[in-house]
């Protein structure tokens, strides 16, 4: 679970820094997805899910590199129909795989206990409607801005709930108690 949320954390998370026609990516996708693998392989028998997101986390690594790669030695391409429809089908992947990977969760939650699956659907579903919002209400720009604030927060709160989660499995795991203070009904608790 560890892995997972490193994965989503460099996932979610872009800090770059331009250098005239370059872009460097100082928390590249490629890396984050490639962490996500490695918790994938760790949470294979924990359910099926966690193998079926594998193959698509892969395809996502390679996809991230090459666009990362092609920031950073500016050989970005014009804009044409194929760029655009291989950008949307990236990002129709990106929010196909944390579906299959809260899929799993759900089933580990169900053999184990509480790890707040709950509360982690929701704010992914809350990031995933305000960012496509966002795609689909781009002419009107103030709409699309409040929309992507909106998908900013609900990803920071995803992020904060996926932490809560790894924490809450990682107790699980050893055996340890989960803290059942006012922060645990917070994260736990759905939206």
């Amino acid at each position: 679970m560890d892995y997972l949320f490193w994965g989503f954390l460099l996932v979610f998370l872009d800090i770059n820094i331009h250098f005239g026609v370059s872009t460097v990516d100082f928390l590249p996708s490629w890396l984050g997805y490639l962490l996500m693998i490695k918790g994938l392989d760790t949470l294979a028998e924990e359910s099926e899910r966690f193998a079926a997101a594998r193959p698509w986390c892969v395809g996502m690594t390679v996809y991230t590199g090459v666009l990362w790669i092609a920031d950073l030695f500016a050989l970005g391409a014009e804009l044409t129909f194929f760029t655009w429809l291989l950008g949307l089908a990236g990002t129709c992947v990106s929010f196909y795989i944390p579906s299959i990977l809260l899929d799993g969760i759900d089933r580990m939650q169900l053999r184990h206990g509480e790890i707040g699956a709950a509360g982690l659907r929701k704010a992914w579903q809350v990031a995933a409607i305000a960012t496509i919002g966002a795609y689909l209400l781009s002419i009107v720009q103030v709409i699309m801005v409040i929309c992507l604030l909106i998908s900013a927060v609900a990803n920071i709160v995803f992020l904060v709930r996926m932490h809560a989660t790894r924490r809450a499995w990682n107790e699980l795991r050893t055996g340890g108690a989960i803290t059942q203070g006012w922060l645990h009904r917070y994260f736990f608790s759905p939206l």
